[in-house]
């Protein structure tokens, strides 16, 4: 009997039955299309960093040769070392006439040595005829995304420009994708792997500037810090030149912290819309229980006890909540796939089925159905806790109807046309009903009201970045680079009015755990606006003392201008 009028119920008012059904999707769409999307990623990221084999330890060098290397490898926690030789060249893309571009290259020793550190894997684009293949002596192995960008097939031959304008010729074995590689599509600037003999020839090195180390024991922060001190030692005793260090979690892919954040950020709105249609719930049960005190009241007059209508009406609500995951799963997958369908078309790979982990479905069903159920639980609980007298008697007005302060405060406003009057008094005709109304329409107004201010705040940040820096170009090098090499060469290019050169480094505090990005400017500098200053003195040319401190970092720190660290 429950289950039966539980469903005419659910059908008798179909208009708003589909109104709450599409309510509750929502939010189910919205945590669920998250998850679904956020499960793809992260299963596509971590089986792809896997693959490449990810060293925990790359390091920036000025060139250096095999016996540096083997000296490396027989250090304390070090398990293996390899060397790349990277940097840039220039290059003629085929079918674009003598028009040359920027080309980033990466030398690898071997491509066939399935253990070898930060190794691209071969890819196949939609509609390729012809296989990938790694390269061999006089070939070369694009990313992926330059196929379509550049219009290259297996087999083409590009021509790359080493520093003296020296050209080298190299026939396409194929295309690639690597992890920390970002596609051509997005960039608009390829990526390839050479052999590191060839890759030598282009950019005239004569050793590897780019020192990679897989550790044996990497499973603490503290230990791969102590790692990279004593691999950075060792390179600087036998006269390398070092970079920045890249200190990799073994258990992280490259961009997972601003993933995890962003889709944190997702997932909060989500909730909002979940709880907004929960309040729904509660008034649409509410104003069925109103509708329905009398057939209450029959009910309890022919047997039915309290549990029974406590029953009646959360069953109905569930049946709510479980057509609206229903259709809020089936948007989220479909939306996902279509995603995965677009972004396989954009970045030229085959299409991957979206990832449904046992996590999707059971949150999509715990907003759904869950805050469904327990909406339903107040009003559901009052009418089941109605009286057959209670019931007979009552309206469903309030007790104090034409006596509330509401509505004594119209009564007085004599001026007010009646259709007004009537209209107002009616908001507050339920006053529970009338309050979630109200909660939820300020819940809504408060979620778009965040997201406007989350873009304003994000892009008053990106124009206060823009501005702090007042440059019109800034060039960035792979490997570190002396002084002497760089001054004369920019001493030779007309229209410059100012340069500069940084230097950019980590550095640790005094505690030994906090590491923390540093900048070197020349003593006059005035390419940094000091505007940006917050706190204390701008830098003085005339103390070697001094160091300017974000606010974070001074706020963590507990520091304040004229401390000391």
């Amino acid at each position: 009997m429950i289950v039966r009028k539980a469903l005419r119920d659910l059908f008798a008012r179909k208009l708003r039955t589909l109104l709450v059904v599409l309510s509750i999707a929502v939010g189910v769409f919205g945590i669920s299309a998250i998850t679904v999307f956020s499960d793809q990623i992260q299963q596509g990221a971590t089986g792809a960093f896997r693959r490449s084999n990810p060293p925990d330890l790359i390091i920036p060098t000025t060139p250096i040769g095999d016996a540096v290397r083997a000296k490396l490898a027989t250090l304390d926690n070090v398990e293996r070392v390899d060397g790349h030789s990277v940097g840039q060249a220039r290059w003629k893309p085929p079918k674009r006439g003598d028009r040359e571009q920027l080309i980033d290259l990466i030398g690898l020793p071997r491509f066939d040595d399935s253990h070898a550190l930060d190794r691209p894997t071969l890819a196949q684009g939609l509609g390729q005829e012809q296989p990938s293949a790694w390269p061999a002596e006089g070939e070369i192995l694009f990313e992926l995304g330059s196929r379509r960008l550049y219009d290259l097939r297996p087999g083409d031959t590009v021509t790359l420009l080493d520093a003296e304008r020296q050209e080298h010729r190299f026939r396409v074995a194929g295309f690639a994708e690597k992890p920390g590689v970002p596609s051509a599509q997005v960039t608009g600037q390829p990526t390839a792997w050479l052999r590191l003999d060839d890759a030598r020839v282009v950019l005239r090195l004569d050793g590897d500037n780019r020192v990679l180390v897989r550790l044996h024991d990497r499973g603490s922060a503290r230990v791969r810090e102590e790692s990279n001190d004593r691999v950075r030692r060792q390179l600087t005793e036998d006269g390398a030149i070092l970079g920045e260090s890249l200190i990799r979690d073994p258990d992280r892919f490259e961009g997972q912290d601003l993933f995890e954040t962003l889709r944190t950020v997702s997932a909060v709105f989500a909730l909002v819309g979940a709880f907004a249609s929960g309040l729904l719930v509660i008034n649409t049960i509410s104003t069925i229980v109103v509708e329905q005190r009398g057939q209450i009241g029959t009910m309890k007059a022919v047997g039915a006890t309290t549990g029974h209508i406590l029953c009646l009406y959360v069953l109905l609500a569930v049946l709510y909540g479980a057509l609206g995951t229903t259709l809020g799963l089936a948007g989220a997958l479909g939306l996902n796939m279509l995603g995965a369908a677009l972004r396989a078309v954009a970045f030229d790979k085959a299409p991957t089925p979206p990832a449904v982990s046992g996590e999707a479905l059971w949150l999509g069903a715990a907003i759904g159905i869950g805050v469904a159920a327990l909406a339903a639980l107040p009003p559901a609980w009052r009418g089941a806790h109605i009286t057959i007298r209670e019931a007979i008697a009552s309206y469903g007005l309030s007790a104090d109807f034409g006596s509330a302060p509401w509505d004594r405060l119209l009564g007085r406003l004599t001026f007010l046309p009646q259709g007004v009057k009537l209209a107002s008094r009616n908001v507050f005709r339920q006053s529970g009903r009338a309050l979630l109304t109200v909660v939820g329409l300020t819940v809504a107004t408060a979620a778009t009201l965040a997201v406007l201010a989350a873009l304003l705040a994000l892009a008053t940040s990106f124009d206060a970045a823009s501005r702090a820096l007042r440059a019109d170009l800034a060039f960035s090098f792979q490997t570190p680079v002396l002084v002497s090499t760089v001054e004369p060469v920019l001493a030779g290019v007309d229209g410059l009015d100012r340069t500069e050169l940084w230097l950019v480094a980590r550095a640790k505090l005094s505690d030994s755990t906090t590491s923390v990005p540093l900048k070197g400017l020349p003593a006059d500098s005035d390419l940094l606006d000091p505007e940006m200053l917050r706190a204390g003195q701008w830098l003085d040319p005339a103390r070697d003392d001094a160091v300017l401190i974000t606010r974070r970092l001074a706020e963590r720190q507990g520091l304040q201008p004229g401390d000391g660290f």
